[in-house]
């Protein structure tokens, strides 16, 4: 059942990737429930963040799995410190609340834009 709720997630978003695993987005797939507002929660949440160099979002992504933590962050990504610290810097200022206000919603929306992206893009 989670494999077929999994493919039906893809279809929704027009999601380019073939596969997922549904323990990965199944909170994607809740909020996906209603398109419309799953936009508008992105859009909010996320700000210019939303429209962003994939890069960028990923690494906005990564840095919050990795609980802030700047050092395994690069280290996650292959990057230096002060990398990651300038893409942090940048990602702060499109951002319509602070990156630590709800972190949770950050990483649900920054997962949503990423389905939604071909992962061949190379980020």
């Amino acid at each position: 059942m989670d494999a077929a709720a999994a493919q039906r997630l893809l279809a929704r978003i027009g999601s380019p990737r073939q596969v997922v695993r549904y323990e990965d987005v199944h909170l994607v797939d809740l909020l996906t429930a209603d398109l419309s507002q799953a936009e508008h929660f992105v859009a909010g949440t996320l700000g210019d963040l939303a429209t962003a160099d994939p890069v960028l979002q990923r690494t906005v992504r990564t840095y919050v799995a990795e609980g802030y933590s700047i050092s395994n962050t690069a280290d996650r990504l292959f990057a230096h410190r002060n990398t990651i610290d300038r893409r942090l810097t940048k990602a702060r200022t499109m951002l319509p609340r602070p990156l630590d206000h709800d972190p949770t919603s950050i990483a649900v929306a920054l997962m949503l834009v990423e389905l939604r992206q071909d992962p061949r893009s190379g980020c």
